[in-house]
């Protein structure tokens, strides 16, 4: 089967399910405006001389032409804004999958009547529309999507490659307590909270290590941040990492933390679940859908640093509440969040489509 992606190169989501149908036999071709080198796969550029959030006006046609020269058997739009606004001109004789991962409907709609309008639109021409969360489900029902369309699942982990290592106590081998967060460098994730909470835990338990992985145009302000907070031995800040290095990193730590003010369905938290970390996680639809507060992991108001911080110590000290958490998850990624059972259905979804 060919199957075409419209959507960024670069973007996580987009390399993972190329390199996934491409693995098992897809002829799978990129639309992007960025290029990038992805296994087995073609990537086809777009180029625009609008400015950056015109820029998909002036690629329609252009768009539609790669499209033709490519004739696939199915499309999937990733992004209901954006390049869901060049999807929703594609040919009825194409089969169209429209994915939508989380701020594109959870935020965009609200922000903005134009790309709540092209929300409706790419869901009106799709055939049908992949939501990664229940929350994004909902929001689209009310936006009046038809709700046969959507079908609801997670893109899932990739359960060969993250794996839960042997539990130990970090207490006694007199190692640091690792605590890592793998989120962008972005307002939305909220990063700041995660500092502020630094600083109060370091100043009760100093066996703290903190990893924050990932870029983004906040980093130069949480780097002086962390300075001016004298808390710099206590952090260390990665950057971009690959896939091999965030698997490691995952694996030596002991809590995963996201303050992520919105979300699909994170799937940094469905990574650090399987990879065995205690999982702390702001109380948002998208992390309750798989986090029971007490139970699996803990959930924290969004801007509230002093809770946070005492969960990080709650954690250090209550290793049966970890090992209980550790089970569970994983658990619930085997049954709810495996890459290759979500991705099967995902495949049955594009066969049943083609024409």
């Amino acid at each position: 089967m060919k199957l075409c992606l419209i959507g960024d190169a670069k973007n996580i989501h987009i390399r993972r399910r190329a390199e996934f149908f491409a693995r098992v036999g897809y002829d799978v071709h990129v639309i992007s405006f960025s290029n990038y080198d992805i296994p087995k796969t073609k990537v086809h550029l777009l180029h625009s001389v609008l400015p950056m959030k015109l820029k998909y006006f002036g690629v329609i046609f252009s768009a539609l032409n790669r499209i033709d020269c490519i004739q696939p058997d199915v499309i999937d739009v990733h992004y209901l804004t954006g390049f869901g606004f060049i999807g929703s001109f594609i040919p009825k004789k194409y089969p169209v999958v429209a994915t939508a991962w989380g701020s594109d409907v959870l935020v965009s709609t609200y922000r903005s009547f134009f790309l709540k309008h092209v929300v409706q639109r790419i869901s009106t021409r799709a055939d049908k529309i992949i939501s990664v969360s229940k929350q994004i489900t909902q929001r689209l029902k009310e936006l009046d999507v038809d709700e046969k369309k959507i079908e609801t699942f997670p893109m899932g982990v990739d359960l060969q490659k993250f794996q839960c290592q042997k539990f130990f106590t970090k207490q006694e081998k007199k190692l640091p307590f690792t605590v890592i967060s793998t989120r962008w460098l972005e307002p939305i994730y909220n990063i700041g909270l995660l500092i502020d909470a630094i600083a109060l835990v370091v100043e009760k338990n100093k066996n703290f290590h903190f990893i924050i992985v990932g870029d983004g145009s906040l980093r130069s302000k949480y780097e002086q941040l962390i300075g001016e907070k004298k808390i710099k031995e206590y952090v260390t800040f990665t950057g971009k990492v690959d896939h091999t290095q965030l698997i490691k990193l995952l694996a030596d730590a002991d809590v995963y933390v996201t303050t992520s003010l919105s979300d699909g369905t994170s799937e940094s938290l469905l990574e650090a679940m399987a990879s065995g970390l205690f999982p702390i996680a702001t109380n948002i639809p998208a992390n309750s859908s798989w986090i029971r507060h007490g139970e699996n992991g803990v959930l924290i108001p969004i801007n509230d640093p002093h809770k946070l911080a005492e969960y990080f110590l709650i954690a250090y000290e209550d290793e049966k509440l970890r090992k209980r958490a550790v089970e569970e998850n994983l658990k619930i990624i085997v049954e709810k969040g495996n890459l290759h059972k979500n991705m099967d259905r995902l495949s049955g979804i594009y066969e049943s489509l083609v024409r």
